[in-house]
């Protein structure tokens, strides 16, 4: 069965991924190619100027891997480590979870992209250096006709952020059939 002859079902299954719990895939950095040395569903990304080193896997929270950047020669731009877009059904609220460590203050963006192909970036906070593992926990609306969501917690100055243990959940479900 396909998307486009029968949408009505593979909204009801995209809604049942996504009640069901965590539904970002890799969401531990438990599965890397080995070939680059980058987990599976996972981009390194900087902007700006600055030098930026990506590190995968280092020691985790959560089972032994995690991701870490590292900035330093810092003028202007940022540096992260951004799971590929996921669906999302649009109209909703979701959750959003991570842990991470720093050397210094970091901060916290979706990425909303419409269904015309625009881009929206939302600002979910801004987060303290932390030296021991700290949790971020942050809700956010998803608007009508949005494609797809990540979310991404960002350096922008010299140092280091680690990231683990990430999860992205639904919280209500307005279905229209």
């Amino acid at each position: 069965a396909t998307r486009e002859t029968y949408p009505s079902l593979h909204r009801r299954l995209d809604f049942m991924e996504l009640v069901s719990g965590n539904n970002l895939p890799n969401s531990h950095f438990r599965d890397w190619t080995v070939s680059n040395s980058i987990p599976d569903k996972w981009v390194k990304s900087k902007s700006g100027t600055h030098n930026s080193t990506f590190t995968y896997p280092v020691t985790g929270i959560v089972g032994t891997k995690a991701a870490r950047v590292t900035v330093s020669s810092y003028i202007s731009g940022e540096s992260k480590w951004l799971f590929d877009e996921i669906s999302v059904i649009p109209d909703n609220t979701y959750s959003f979870h991570n842990q991470y460590t720093s050397t210094t203050s970091t901060k916290l963006v979706a990425l909303i992209r419409r269904t015309n192909g625009s881009i929206q970036t939302l600002q979910l906070g801004t987060f303290p250096a932390s030296a021991t593992w700290k949790s971020v926990d942050k809700t956010f609306y998803v608007p009508a006709n949005t494609k797809s969501v990540t979310v991404y917690q960002l350096i922008s100055a010299n140092g280091s952020l680690t990231v683990d243990d990430f999860s992205l959940k639904i919280n209500g479900y307005a279905y229209a059939n």
